[in-house]
Order: C-alpha cells, then structure tokens, then sequence
C-alpha cells in the first residue's frame, strides 16, 4: 500500500527541513512526479494532489477504514458506519492531527487519516460512500 501524495510531500519536506535525507519513498514518488511535470502535467496532478491518482488513494483508504470498522457489512451498511466514524473523525480527531501531524495513528483512524491527506474532499454522503465501496465511485461530484 503507497502512502498518500500528501503524506509523502510532508514526509520530503519535514526531512528537507531538518537536514535529512527523504525516505526512499518520497524520493521515488518525488522523481515520478517531476518527470510527469516534465512531460507537461499540470504539477499538482504530477504530485498526485489532484486528478485520478488523488481519488483512488482516497477510495482506497476509504474502502481500508470500511473494512476495519464494519468486516462483513455489505457496503451499505459499511457507508453508514462508515460516515459516522468520517464525520467523527473530521470534527474530534483531524484537527489535532493538523496540531500535531507526527501524532502516531492506527486503525481506521490511520486509513482515515490517509483519506483526507489524498487531497480529495472526503464524503460523508452515505450512498456516495456505498458507491466507493462497491467500486462504483461517482465522479461527477468528487
């Protein structure tokens, strides 16, 4: 599983910062990046920060978190479940994890965290979850 762009690109610039060398991760997707950005993609899409990429890291972790939360729920109601624990998360817990980002996470709060660090806007609607879920994503709206 590949870390989100988000969590790359603050992992790069946190060990800039201190003088250290970026983990083999981040150099790598920094590499990819750039040569996309090379090639003519728009730079927040090379970065991943918008586009496919971002949406599929951010379904991806989405779908992660469901299947903590909820093992054998059937994706509607997973999407239940799995929209309180978002709205939960986004109000209690995502604010003092912009307080403190080293702040060491597990579980479905991990994948959660993961899901708003794509760089997509992380729904709370119930069928639009049950869609990602079922791999069924609207993009429309996304």
């Amino acid at each position: 599983m590949t870390a989100p762009p988000r969590e790359l690109l603050a992992e790069l610039v946190s060990a800039l910062r201190t003088g250290k060398m970026p983990p083999a991760s981040a150099r790598a997707w920094f590499a990819d990046a750039v040569r996309s950005w090379e090639r003519g993609l728009p730079l927040e899409q090379s970065l991943g920060l918008s586009g496919p990429k971002a949406r599929l890291a951010r379904d991806e972790a989405l779908r992660a978190a469901a299947s903590i939360l909820a093992p054998d729920a059937k994706p509607r109601p997973a999407a239940r479940i799995l929209a309180k624990h978002i709205r939960h998360f986004e109000t209690r817990i995502l604010p003092r994890c912009k307080q403190q980002p080293d702040r060491p996470l597990a579980g479905w709060k991990r994948e959660l965290y993961r899901a708003f660090l794509a760089g997509r806007v992380v729904p709370t609607d119930e069928k639009h979850l049950a869609g990602i879920l079922e791999e069924k994503t609207p993009t429309p709206s996304d």
